[in-house]
C-alpha cells in the first residue's frame, strides 16, 4: 500500500494543468503502473511502461476488430500478436519465479500463483486477464469522477473535507503518511468518497453489458417464462437498470448520497454478478480511492468540466476537462 501511495502521489502531481486528453494519458499510465505493482510485484520503468501500453493498446484494438481476419497487416492480427507477446513475457516471469529457491514472502499475484499447483497456461491466462482489466477501467472511472467533481463543486467540497479529516486522524504529516497501515485505515474509512465512486460507476460504467452463451449441447434453457434455444447468446445490458427511475430515484441526477444505503443487489452490478463477478473489483475500488485520497490530501484541486457525462457513448473519457492543483 505504501508503494502504491507513493506512486499515486507522483501521478497526482502530473495532473496539474492537464486538459482532458492529457488527463487521460496520465491516468492510463497510473492505472497500468499501479496494477503492475500488484500483479508483477515491481514498478515498471518508463520504457517498460510505454512498451506495455503499446502492446495492450494493440491487444484491445484487435479485440474490437469487426473482421476477425488473422492475416498479417490486419488490426486483428496485430492484436493477436500483441497478446502472444504479453503471454510470452508473463510465461517467462512465471518460470523464473518457479525456479527461484527462496521463501520470499512476496505479496504479488504472480508470486502466489507461480508457487501454486495451477498449470502454467492457467496462471498466464489469469494474470493477463487481471492485468488487462486492472488499468483501463481505473482510468475511465477516475476521469469521470474528476469530471463529476468539476460539475458538482458541493460534492468535491465534501470529498475534500472527508480526506482532510481522515488525513489528520490517521497520517501524522501531510507529506508523510507514516505507514501502510495508516494509509489503509484512512482509505477504508472514505465512506462518502466511496459513494461518489459508486454513483460514477452507475452513471458512467466502464463496461455496459455482459454476454454469455447457452451450451449448444443443451436443447434449450428456460429463464422464467422465456425459452432460450441452444447455441444462442444472451446479452445483459445493465445501463438501462442503472438509469431506471424505478430502481434509482431521480436516476438522471448525480447523487452520491443514494449509496449511503446498500442498493438492490440486482439493481447495481458494475462488476457483474454471480460466480463470474469481477475478481479484481476490490483492487480497482481501493486503487481509485487511494488515488483520490492522495490527490486531496496533498492538494486542493480546481476542476473545470463543462460537459455533463451522458450514456450514449460508453467507454469515452470526458472531452472538456481542466485540472489545476492548489497547495
Amino acid at each position: 500500500m505504501y508503494t502504491l501511495s507513493t506512486l499515486s502521489a507522483a501521478y497526482a502531481r502530473r495532473l496539474d494543468g492537464c486538459d482532458a486528453g492529457q488527463c487521460k494519458s496520465v491516468l492510463k499510465k497510473f492505472g497500468l503502473a499501479a496494477v503492475s505493482v500488484i500483479i508483477l510485484g515491481k514498478q515498471l520503468t518508463a520504457v517498460e511502461l510505454e512498451e506495455y501500453l503499446r502492446l495492450f493498446h494493440q491487444h484491445f484494438t484487435g479485440l474490437k476488430a469487426t473482421r476477425k481476419w488473422n492475416i498479417p497487416g490486419t488490426t486483428y492480427f496485430q492484436g493477436t500478436q500483441a497478446k502472444k507477446e504479453l503471454e510470452r513475457r508473463l510465461r517467462l516471469r512465471v518460470r523464473k519465479c518457479r525456479r527461484a529457491n527462496n521463501d520470499d514472502d512476496s505479496e504479488s499475484v504472480l508470486f502466489r500463483l507461480a508457487k501454486s499447483d495451477l498449470p502454467e497456461d492457467d496462471i498466464v491466462d489469469n494474470l493477463l486477464m487481471l492485468w488487462a482489466a486492472g488499468f483501463e477501467p481505473v482510468r475511465i472511472t477516475l476521469a469521470w469522477i474528476l469530471a463529476f467533481l468539476g460539475t458538482h463543486p458541493e460534492v468535491k467540497q465534501l470529498v475534500q473535507q472527508e480526506v482532510e479529516a481522515l488525513a489528520t486522524r490517521f497520517c501524522a504529516d501531510k507529506w508523510d503518511s507514516s505507514s501502510s497501515d495508516a494509509i489503509w485505515e484512512a482509505v477504508r474509512s472514505m465512506k462518502y468518497t466511496e459513494c461518489v465512486l459508486y454513483e460514477t460507476l452507475r452513471m458512467r460504467p466502464p463496461a455496459t453489458h455482459v454476454s454469455f452463451g447457452i451450451n449448444p449441447r443443451l436443447s434449450s434453457y428456460r429463464v422464467g417464462e422465456a425459452v432460450v434455444p441452444a447455441g444462442w447468446r444472451i446479452i445483459c445490458g445493465w445501463t438501462g437498470t442503472f438509469n431506471d427511475p424505478r430502481v434509482f430515484e431521480a436516476a438522471e441526477s448525480f447523487r452520491p448520497e443514494r449509496f449511503e444505503h446498500d442498493p438492490s443487489p440486482l439493481g447495481f452490478t458494475p462488476f457483474g454478478g454471480g460466480i463470474r463477478r469481477c475478481p479484481g473489483r476490490f483492487f480497482v475500488k481501493y486503487e481509485i480511492l487511494l488515488f483520490l485520497f492522495v490527490l486531496f490530501q496533498h492538494h486542493r484541486p480546481h476542476i473545470q468540466a463543462t460537459t455533463t457525462p451522458t450514456m450514449d457513448k460508453p467507454n469515452v473519457s470526458p472531452r472538456d476537462l481542466l485540472i489545476t492543483l492548489g497547495p
